[in-house]
């Protein structure tokens, strides 16, 4: 009998929450002899694949940029397959003060997607089902460090491949990743700021609460919904955008733009994201956008 997880710590609007480990966790061994083309489902804005671990599955994964390290796993799945513990992380909101909550770390043999296998990973461990998604866990942006990874959301498509982004080409950004979040710089009339990229998150385009006071709006923002991380709750403010937004060589023209009190820097999430293939060249820090054809 398969059973299936709830996300740990989301927000009802957006989710957010990065596991910080004591040492890295990433696969040690990346093994793809041909590129891998495989469906993606969702279930609300979450991106899902079928995976094999340890050789056994299929098990249902979602697909989150928004998190530290290899992946989650949950307790179920965990004592299915009898892995151990073999150590600690802390799981925590990046924009809260305090240590966060401590979570079990296992470790994972392979970790299979069709054709791609990636061997000796540790993952953390989710206990609790607040959210209600059907899912054994998480892949998380580290994963796919050795490859050229796709989410291609107008076609529902993961693409897995070995090669590199072309630096300076149409649509190519540089992004950085010592927050852990792969992030970009988004400007809006004179103002500029970091944007996470973010698969777990339902946004548009979410920017700190600061900025509303230095942006043209086209309405008195209002409040759309109450978020929840692992830490706190807080409410979301909204109002459309009277003017463009750039994103390297995207122009958005007028945006809905969500507003957060305690955010230091901005999300991109789902309602943006679902209009582009994205493609993360980790190894060279680049990430390109492309509106594919249907």
């Amino acid at each position: 009998m398969k059973k299936v997880m709830m996300l740990l710590a989301l927000f009802v609007s957006l989710p957010l929450f990065a596991v910080e480990f004591e040492k890295p966790s990433f696969p040690a061994k990346t093994i793809l002899e041909q590129p891998v083309r495989v469906p993606l489902t969702f279930e609300r804005h979450f991106p899902f694949v079928d995976v094999k671990i340890n050789d056994k599955g299929p098990f249902r994964f979602s697909i989150d940029t928004g998190i530290g390290g290899a992946g989650v796993i949950d307790r179920w799945t965990v004592n299915e397959l009898g892995l151990k513990k073999v150590g600690s992380a802390r799981a925590r909101d990046p924009f809260a003060t305090g240590p966060g909550i401590p979570v079990d770390v296992v470790h994972i043999d392979s970790f299979s997607i069709g054709g791609a296998r990636f061997e000796s990973m540790d993952m953390s461990v989710n206990e609790e089902n607040p959210m209600g998604l059907h899912t054994n866990g998480i892949i998380g942006f580290t994963m796919f460090r050795e490859l050229l990874a796709t989410l291609d959301y107008p076609n529902k498509e993961l693409r897995l491949e070995r090669g590199s982004l072309a630096a300076g080409a149409k649509n190519v950004l540089t992004f950085r990743d010592d927050r852990v979040i792969p992030y970009v710089e988004l400007t809006a009339g004179t103002s500029r700021m970091t944007m996470d990229i973010d698969a777990g998150s339902p946004a548009n385009i979410t920017l700190p609460q600061s900025m509303m006071t230095s942006l043209r709006l086209k309405s008195e923002p209002k409040v759309v919904a109450h978020a929840r991380t692992v830490s706190a709750e807080f409410d979301i403010l909204g109002a459309d955008l009277d003017g463009d937004v750039q994103i390297g060589s995207l122009t958005i023209s007028n945006p809905s733009i969500a507003f957060v009190e305690r955010f230091t820097h901005g999300n991109l999430g789902y309602r943006f994201l679902r209009n582009y293939a994205v493609t993360f060249d980790t190894r060279n820090h680049l990430v390109a956008f492309v509106k594919p054809a249907a």
